[in-house]
């Protein structure tokens, strides 16, 4: 019995003793970082601040109830930076990797401090040091690295010529919370500034891109996503479903066309309503569409209006395409309509591609019912099964949108 209450004595001060320790190295809920990358003709400055909390693995030096020690801090605030940012931090110049100078400036800030918000007054605020008598609690500090990367003559000319660099970051600071969050500034030699917000790591990053490089991205874009819409999926497969002669069908998909792209580039340019329940009213509207259209499939005969249903609901759809191109137009620098032409662009042969697909499956199935003297009843049975199923799937997304919507009001 003395062994087993010694051991549970034990356990609880282990326990009590090691849960600071423990908390020291927790990830962070949300961290917000701050990055500022300025081009000069000789060498690219990036400033990035970041809390000192999400530099996890390091006991920094407190005293007092925790107040940090900034003086007995500084070596571990060197460690942290090139540990935990340095290191997952790359930057190239027209393709080339660039070298970050050894010789890293870190210091701590404190949370109110207003000097990351332009690249000349972090120069000014990097050569400057906290009093080592500053009262800093050590999860309030913030930690604010300055890396310089140098640019020799090959990477700022070609053929013995001056051209513009294309620079592009790779941040892969979403590791320092679970939620991180990052607004970045990027000054050129021209003093034209390009604003970037992103979360967690999102990869390569251009800044300021050439438009060859934003219409093929945008492309990209937008073949991925009406691949995972599997609304504007279903919706196009209603649409062309009960369709088997060519001419009407690419009369139909040109109405489609014409409606989403007349209200994709109405929204991108800003002429969209800026209230807060839109995007649920348009998620609904997107759904009701697909139940239109089903239960046409089901009760219509002739279909010869199809081409207006396809141009009215693609007003609609377009709103919803406008929706995923506004998180990703900022990274078109200066090329705003060249990003809104590609992503449509990608729209179009995306939804190409999967009629290319779709098509003569259906056609082969309608052609294999056409051995059956009663086979203009039987592919009308097939229309009504499949757009039964595509009704029931669009009836339960409707009345979640509906919920969600209703709750605005």
């Amino acid at each position: 019995m003395r062994v087993l209450n010694y051991a549970l004595c034990t356990c609880i001060l282990s326990t009590f003793l090691l849960t600071p320790f423990a908390l020291a190295h927790e990830l962070p809920e949300r961290v917000q970082t701050r990055i500022l990358v300025e081009e000069s003709p000789e060498a690219l400055r990036v400033f990035v601040r970041v809390p000192l909390e999400a530099m996890r693995d390091f006991n920094f030096p407190t005293r007092g109830p925790g107040y940090l020690d900034i003086d007995e801090a500084q070596s571990l605030l060197r460690d942290a930076a090139i540990l935990w940012v340095a290191d997952e931090f790359d930057v190239f110049a027209n393709g080339k990797e660039l070298v970050v100078n050894p010789d890293l400036v870190v210091r701590v800030s404190l949370p109110t401090d207003r000097s990351f918000d332009s690249a000349e007054t972090a120069t000014a605020h990097m050569t400057k040091k906290l009093s080592h008598e500053t009262l800093l609690y050590w999860r309030q500090a913030l930690l604010d690295i300055q890396m310089t990367y140098r640019m020799d003559s090959n990477t700022l000319s070609a053929n013995g010529k001056e051209e513009i660099v294309r620079f592009a970051i790779d941040s892969r600071l979403g590791h320092l919370g679970q939620r991180t969050s990052t607004a970045l500034t990027f000054t050129n030699r021209f003093s034209e500034e390009f604003h970037y917000d992103f979360s967690g790591s999102p990869g390569l990053l251009e800044l300021a891109p050439g438009w060859h490089q934003v219409v093929t991205e945008f492309i990209k874009q937008g073949v991925i996503h009406i691949w995972e819409g599997i609304d504007h999926i279903l919706f196009l497969f209603c649409l062309i479903l009960p369709i088997r002669h060519t001419g009407k069908l690419i009369w139909v998909i040109t109405a489609f066309t014409a409606g989403h792209s007349t209200t994709l580039l109405s929204a991108a340019l800003g002429f969209i309503p800026d209230v807060i329940w839109f995007p649920s009213l348009i998620e609904c509207l997107i759904a009701l569409s697909i139940v239109v259209m089903a239960l046409d499939n089901i009760l219509g005969k002739q279909h010869q209006r199809r081409w207006l249903f396809g141009f009215c609901f693609g007003l609609i759809h377009g709103f919803g395409f406008s929706f995923a191109l506004a998180e990703t137009l900022q990274f078109s620098g200066s090329h705003l309509l060249v990003a809104l032409v590609g992503f449509n662009l990608g729209v179009e042969i995306g939804q190409l591609l999967l009629l290319a697909a779709a098509l003569p499956l259906l056609w082969f199935a309608f052609r294999l019912l056409e051995s059956s003297d009663h086979n203009l009843d039987r592919q009308n049975l097939l229309i009504m099964v499949l757009s039964a199923v595509v009704a029931h799937t669009a009836l339960h997304w409707l009345n979640m949108q509906w919920q969600v919507l209703s709750g605005y009001f």
